[in-house]
C-alpha cells in the first residue's frame, strides 16, 4: 500500500500493517488508502496532516471517546483518527466533510460514530490501533486480521489492555483530552489538558 510509515523499524511497520488491515475491510476507506502518504508515528496524543512533503502525523495509541446523535458513546479506534486525517489529505482541511468520510468507513468497520466533529469526548489510551468498541464491547483485530471481543464498555475512558492477542488483562490509564493540530485534527476540544506522553508499545516479530 502506498501509506507507509516514515520509520523502517519492525514496530512501527507492524503498527501501520494492522491499522491498514483493520481500515480495508472497509470499502469506502479504499479512495483515501490509495494516497501516496507518509505516516510518522509519534505517541504525543495528536494527529495532524501537514502539506509539507505529503507527511502525516498519527498517534496509534490514541482511541477517542465519541457520541453519536442519539447520545450514545463509544470509543473509535486510533485507525479511524489515521483515516480523518487521510480524509483531509483528500478534501482539505473541511472538517464535516472529513467527518462524514470517517463516519461512513466508521459505519463499515462496525465502529461507533460522532454526530458532529465536535461530538469527540476524550481520547482513551490503547494498545492495539484497532481496538474500539462495538455493541458494547471491546474489541481489537489482531495481527493475523481475526476479530477479538474483549471486556463489556462501561462508558469510561479507561481501556483495557487487550494486547495483540487479544487476552484482556487489568485496565489500561485513562486517555486524557489531547490537542488538536489546528483545522487538521480529528481529537476533541484543543482547550482541554494533552495525554501524558504514551510509551511506544513492544510488537511481535
Amino acid at each position: 500500500m502506498p501509506i507507509t510509515p516514515s520509520g523502517k523499524n519492525t514496530a512501527e511497520t507492524t503498527v501501520m500493517n494492522v491499522a491498514l488491515l483493520h481500515l480495508s475491510k472497509s470499502p469506502s476507506a479504499a479512495l483515501a488508502l490509495g494516497l501516496n502518504y507518509q505516516v510518522e508515528i509519534n505517541y504525543s496524543g495528536s494527529n495532524l496532516v501537514t502539506t509539507v512533503g505529503g507527511t502525516l502525523l498519527w498517534d496509534p495509541t490514541t482511541a477517542m471517546q465519541v457520541r453519536d446523535a442519539q447520545g450514545v458513546m463509544g470509543v473509535q479506534s486510533p485507525a479511524m483518527g489515521l483515516i480523518h486525517e487521510l480524509a483531509h489529505a483528500l478534501f482539505g482541511y473541511n472538517e464535516p466533510q472529513a467527518t462524514a468520510f470517517e463516519t461512513k468507513v466508521a459505519l463499515e468497520l462496525g465502529e461507533p460514530i460522532r454526530a458532529t466533529y465536535n461530538d469527540a469526548l476524550e481520547y482513551v489510551t490503547v494498545e492495539n490501533p484497532t481496538q474500539h468498541t462495538e455493541n458494547g464491547e471491546w474489541v481489537i483485530r489482531d495481527i493475523f486480521g481475526n476479530i477479538i471481543k474483549g471486556a463489556k464498555y462501561d462508558g469510561s475512558t479507561t481501556a483495557p489492555k487487550m494486547g495483540w492477542a487479544g487476552t484482556a488483562g487489568s485496565a489500561g490509564g485513562s486517555g486524557g483530552s489531547g490537542s488538536s493540530g489546528g483545522g487538521g485534527s480529528a481529537g476533541p476540544n484543543p482547550s482541554t489538558p494533552k495525554n501524558p506522553h504514551v510509551t511506544p508499545i513492544l510488537l511481535p516479530e
